[in-house]
Parts: structure tokens; sequence; C-alpha cells
């Protein structure tokens, strides 16, 4: 990352987008436009301010960080310039596809604090409370920081230890993801092409806002059960076969076991939903995590049952044909289930 004086002298530089949450075993990583690196201590150490390194724990500020890169020409002078709008919209294409395919947290766009740096070593950087640096976060397993006792001068410093829980899973991107990833935005281009306003746009938006760890866990749920009830239609009677019936026939295509899955979605999914409808307290946070990760799942195993049915991966002679025709409400009765 040092400037080299020939390409200081003709401009150009690259953005660089914390990708928090996101593992790569084996950087780089090429997928959807960006390339996917990891930078040690004194590479990401250039990019940040130089307050925030000075606050990380050590042990945080000693593990390399996970970055998506895309170079760009000319001089990046202000955060009005078109560069950040091109790398950030490449990055939330390749965040919301990714969670279309398994579990694990992406950061959406707008919460990234990007940094344009140039060839000559400088740095524009976007900032604010909307876009918080997450590198003290973490995801995937729990994480144990060591106690630390630091000397200012005739100031000490004194700090416990502390056990963090992790905000999600972590989500581990390697050439067969990044190629799987690549696929899902091609798919998703063609449905823009011939439905580009069906309201599986819809879903899939409110989708991505439950996967925002920003969002309270409860506002996640109410989104994802909205998702859910949007795609395969609304809870019924208590006792009578419903929306547990309806995604066991997409969870059994999946392999899922059906019985399982009618009695968890009439059982313990049913009883939360309630419980928020009607502002119930919910069940412990580890429990919790664990309902919210199983009903995401339900979502995207719906999103992508749904979006190949409608570009005609299924039936594809009819009775409606691909495209805007295929509506939800169809596809739930082509599932089997009446309205």
């Amino acid at each position: 990352m040092p400037a080299d004086d020939g390409l200081a002298d003709q401009g150009g530089g690259a953005v660089y987008l914390p990708a928090h949450g996101v593992i790569v075993p084996d950087p780089p990583v090429e997928c959807g436009g960006l390339t996917f690196v990891t930078l040690d201590q004194g590479e990401w150490s250039l990019l940040e301010a130089s307050w925030m390194v000075d606050q990380e724990p050590d042990r945080s500020v000693q593990r390399e960080r996970t970055f998506a890169v895309a170079g760009y020409d000319g001089t990046v002078d202000s955060l009005s310039h078109p560069v950040f709008t091109a790398v950030l919209g490449a990055y939330q294409r390749v965040a919301s596809a990714a969670r279309l395919i398994e579990a694990g947290t992406w950061i959406d766009a707008r919460h990234l604090a990007a940094v344009a740096r140039g060839f000559d070593g400088f740095n524009v950087r976007m900032a604010g409370t909307e876009r918080p640096r997450l590198w003290g976060a973490v995801f995937g397993a729990p994480q144990t920081m060591r106690a630390r006792r630091r000397e200012f001068n005739n100031r000490v410093e004194c700090r416990p230890a502390q056990f963090h829980m992790p905000h999600g899973p972590a989500y581990t991107l390697d050439d067969d993801h990044a190629r799987t990833i690549e696929g899902i935005i091609g798919v998703l281009g063609q449905l823009q092409h011939i439905a580009p306003d069906h309201s599986w746009w819809a879903v899939q938006r409110t989708f991505d806002r439950g996967n925002d760890i920003f969002v309270s866990r409860r506002a996640r749920l109410a989104t994802l059960f909205e998702a859910l009830e949007t795609i395969y239609g609304p809870y019924g009677t208590r006792g009578e076969p419903g929306l547990g019936h309806i995604v066991a026939v997409t969870g059994e295509q999946l392999g899922a076991n059906p019985q399982e899955v009618i009695t968890y979605v009439e059982g313990d999914l049913r009883d939360i939903r309630n419980d928020m409808a009607h502002g119930r307290a919910l069940t412990s946070d580890v429990e919790l995590a664990r309902d919210e990760q199983t009903l995401i799942g339900f979502v995207r195993d719906g999103l992508r049952h749904s979006l190949d049915w409608i570009r005609g991966a299924h039936q594809p002679e009819g009775p409606y044909a691909p495209g805007p025709e295929r509506t939800l409400p169809r596809f739930r009765r082509w599932l089997g289930r009446t309205e």
C-alpha cells in the first residue's frame, strides 16, 4: 500500500470497504467486481484514523482485517465522487446475493465507512454515526478479551477481562462461494429485466432489513415474519393446515423433514410471532438468536424457490408465463395452499 511516485503522478487509487463479518480463508477472492483481501495491522492502520487505531485492544489490533477493494482512475477528493456510489452499490449487490445462499453476517453498504486512498497516500474517508467502525465487533464464535493496564504519564488506565458475544455468524467467502454469488447476481439481473416491478423485490428488501444487525432484534424478527407470510401466506387458525404445511413443501424439496418443519413453524415460531404481536416479552437471547437464524433460513429458502418459479425453472410451459404473471399468490397456490 505505500505510495509509488510514478503512480502518484498519474492519479488513481483504490476504494477500501471494511467487510465486517466476512472471512476470506485464501485471499484474494474476486467477486462481483470487487477484490476481497485481508490487510495486516500495518496496512489497515494506514486507512483508519490514528485515534481509532490507538484505542483498539492489543489482540484486536493484531488481527487481519477483511476489505473489499476496487481501483479507480483520476482523483477522488470528496465524498460526492461517483466512485463511492459505484463501489458501495457493487458491495450491496454482493451482500444481498450472499444472503440468499447461506447464513452469515453481511453489513449493508450504507453502514460501511469506505475509504478512497490515492496512490499519493491521501485518504478520503466516510465517517459519521451512521457508519460506525466495527473493528472490535465479534462474529462467529464468542471471544474473550484479556485484561489490560496502560500508563499515560501520571494517569493509569485499567480494563478488566471481557467476554464478547458474537453479533451473528461469520460468512466464509472462498472461490466457490464467490462464483455462486456472481451466479445469483446474474439471476437477479434477469429477474430485474423480465419483472422489474414484481412484489418479490419488496420481500427481498424486507429480507435484507431482517439481516441488518443495526436494527433491534425485535424489529428484525418483525420484518422476517412479514417476509415469510408474504411469500407463503399468513398463519391460519391453530390446528388447521396452514403456514407450516406450505413451508414444509419447500423444505422437503431441499431435504428437510416435513413434519419437523410443520411442528416448528406452527409451534415455536407461531408463539414468538404471537408474543411480538401482543407486545409480550420474548425468550432468552441465546434461544432467540437460534430461532432468528432458523427464520432467516425459511425466508431464504422461500425467496430462492419463488425466484426460480417466477423465472420459469418450474413449470416453464405454464399455466402462467414466466415473469410478472407469476405472482406470489399464484406461487402459493402452486405449492398447494388455498386462500
